[in-house]
Formats: C-alpha cells, sequence, structure tokens
C-alpha cells in the first residue's frame, strides 16, 4: 500500500547515488579510464552482493507454469486488464518525452539561447538536483489525489515544451526544464504505483518485465518521432513533445479512475 512512497525514496537514492558517483568521476578518475573500469567493477560487486539478501516477490505456487506460459499470461493481462494498457501507454510517451527534452533537446535550447558550457554545466546539475523531489511525490498525491496531481503533472510539462517552442531567455528555459525534471520525478512514483496495483498475477516479476518490454519498445518509437523532428527544427521538436505529453494526459486520465478507487480503498485499510 506504499509502494509510492517507497519508490519515490528509492528513485531519490539512485539520483544521490548518480550524483555521489559524478563527484567520484570529476575528482579521482578524469580521463584514468583503467580506473573508472576498476571502480565500475567494484560498484557491480557490491551491488551483486546486496541482491543476495533480496526476498521473493511473488507467491510460492504449487502448480508452476512454464516460463512461456508465465510470459503468456501476463501478455494477456495487459490487454483484459482495464486502464493496465492506457498506463503502460502513458508512461512510456511521457518518460520518453521528457527523458529526450530534459538531456539532449536542453542543451540544444540552452546553445539557441545564447548560453555558453558553463551556464550549460550549472543547468545540468540544477536538473540533476531536481529529480531528487520524488521522495515528496507521495505527499503530493496524499494531499490533491491521484488524479488532480497526475493531470496537474503533465499539464505542467505539456506547458514547458509549449513555452520552449517562442522563447529565447536561457532563464524561461532553464525554469521550463527544471519544470519538467521536477514533474517526471513526482509522476514516475505515481504511475510505477498504479501500476502496480493493475498487475494482480501471482508472478509479478514477470508482469512487470513484460509491462517494462511493451514501455520501452514505444519508447524506442518516440525517441526516434523526436529526433527526426529536432532534425528539422528544435520548436518543432518541441511541439511534438508538447503533443506527445497530451496524448500521454488523455491516457492517464482515462486509465487512471479504475486506479483511483483501489487507492482509496487500500489507504483506508
Amino acid at each position: 500500500d506504499q509502494y509510492q512512497k517507497v519508490y519515490g525514496h528509492t528513485q531519490a537514492l539512485g539520483t544521490l547515488g548518480m550524483i555521489f558517483a559524478s563527484m567520484v568521476c570529476s575528482l579521482f578518475i578524469d580521463n584514468n579510464y583503467r580506473l573508472a573500469g576498476l571502480f565500475t567493477a567494484i560498484a557491480y560487486g557490491i551491488a551483486a552482493v546486496f541482491s543476495l539478501f533480496l526476498s521473493e516477490t511473488k507467491l510460492p505456487q504449487k502448480n508452476k507454469c512454464s516460463p512461456f506460459n508465465s510470459f503468456r499470461d501476463s501478455l494477456r493481462q495487459v490487454f483484459r486488464t482495464k486502464g493496465l494498457l492506457g498506463v503502460i501507454l502513458c508512461g512510456a510517451f511521457f518518460g520518453e518525452v521528457t527523458h529526450t527534452v530534459t538531456v539532449f533537446l536542453n542543451q540544444l535550447q540552452y546553445i539557441r539561447c545564447g548560453w555558453g558550457n558553463s551556464m550549460i554545466s550549472l543547468a545540468y546539475i540544477l536538473g540533476t538536483l531536481a529529480e531528487l523531489s520524488s521522495a515528496c511525490s507521495e505527499r503530493l498525491t496524499r494531499r490533491i489525489g491521484e488524479k488532480h496531481s497526475g493531470i496537474l503533472l503533465l499539464m505542467v510539462s505539456a506547458s514547458a515544451c509549449v513555452i520552449m517552442i517562442f522563447s529565447l531567455n536561457g532563464w524561461i528555459s532553464l525554469g521550463c526544464i527544471l519544470a519538467m525534471g521536477f514533474s517526471s520525478a513526482l509522476f514516475t512514483p505515481l504511475l510505477s504505483a498504479l501500476e502496480n496495483r493493475l498487475i494482480t498475477i501471482d508472478d509479478r516479476a514477470t508482469a512487470l518485465s513484460v509491462s517494462s518490454l511493451l514501455t520501452d519498445s514505444i519508447a524506442m518509437l518516440i525517441s526516434l518521432l523526436m529526433g527526426r523532428a529536432a532534425e528539422h527544427s528544435l520548436p518543432f521538436a518541441m511541439a511534438v513533445g508538447a503533443g506527445t505529453t497530451l496524448i500521454a494526459l488523455v491516457l492517464y486520465a482515462c486509465a487512471q479512475p479504475s486506479g483511483a478507487k483501489t487507492y482509496r480503498r487500500a489507504s483506508e485499510t
């Protein structure tokens, strides 16, 4: 019942880990790729040790089905469960637009506004720090509701893309990029919690893997679309991003009501 809160904190800790790794790289590694390889091996080794203490996520089954049947059942649930496919599509559309704009197109936008490397570096640091706000996702949802908070965050991102179509001011563009970063950090745990509640089969690991597979496949298409749009012009790419985010908003609004009822029951319990 506290999936959104836990996932929000987990995502924030992941961001802190990335910041720590970036500091280590800047202070100690620089261009020493052999040392970078050693540090990477050490980090992966520690992660492998921690994984030994993970607990099983699915209930024990008396009649275990084959991996193929488990995959087939999970795929069926995506199309049979009301709202689940919409949630997956919403996450793929919004996630890829936000990733493309805040990681790749933002630099082109800053250059378009006349900023140099030092200001772009500062903007990157601020954008990374914005991702720490994921820890507040559950608090926002509890305050204004699951449906309203999701729609609000998607509207903020779409509006930011629209503003950057016309803006040639670096600080306004930075505000838009940060708004998208905050929205993504706050929305991702919310959407993951909704998806988690809609998955009801015992083999949750396979179901979530199928969901991830569909999300990544759709995200690749969105990435290609945004890339082709950026080749035409940066404002056109921002317009495509705004339109795609609005589609994600419609998908979320259509898929969310059944999840909202479950959310209230879980909260009351």
